[in-house]
């Protein structure tokens, strides 16, 4: 005795309900995501710039003990023209144009990472240039203005100067 066939039908998409909350979640993770990474590349920026200081510094240093008569690395290269930063109430110029650094270290890759192309002053507010100030071009102190956008546990956020003492 044949049975009649009971023929069940499944539906082989998906409802309407389901895409829409499919499609939310992803967009709720693809935000997130790039919050993420825009919060590491600002602290990428930071660290970079850190770094860049700290081996001005070095070449500062290392400047200052091997020409002892003549103070630290400081003073434009020729052709180049500083600028005054009534911030720093000193002539002002950019680090990578220093006539005494380029001995001690790469000065062509020197560029803060968000750079506006202006030199950084005390009330910087934005990404500069790193700009060292002297008062004499064979001074035994100098200063080099920089911008934090994140800061770290140590630097806070903000505009601040690197000195032959350190960060300020």
């Amino acid at each position: 005795m044949f049975r009649p066939r009971t023929c069940y039908h499944f539906s082989s998409g998906f409802t309407l309900i389901e895409l829409l909350v499919v499609i939310s979640i992803i967009g709720l993770l693809s935000t997130l995501a790039v919050v993420a990474i825009g919060d590491s590349r600002t602290k990428s920026r930071d660290a970079k710039r850190l770094a860049d200081l700290k081996q001005v510094q070095n070449a500062m240093d290392l400047f200052a003990d091997k020409y002892t008569a003549s103070g630290y690395a400081v003073g434009c290269a020729s052709g180049v023209s500083g600028t005054t930063s009534v911030a720093l109430s000193a002539a002002v110029c950019n680090v990578a144009s220093s006539s005494g650094l380029a001995d001690f270290m790469n000065t062509s890759t020197l560029k803060d990472p968000s750079s506006t192309g202006t030199a950084c002053a005390a009330t910087a507010t934005l990404g500069c240039d790193y700009a060292f100030t002297t008062t004499a071009p064979t001074s035994s102190a100098y200063t080099i203005g920089f911008y934090l956008e994140k800061g770290t546990t140590a630097v806070p956020a903000g505009a601040h100067k690197l000195t032959q003492t350190g960060i300020q």
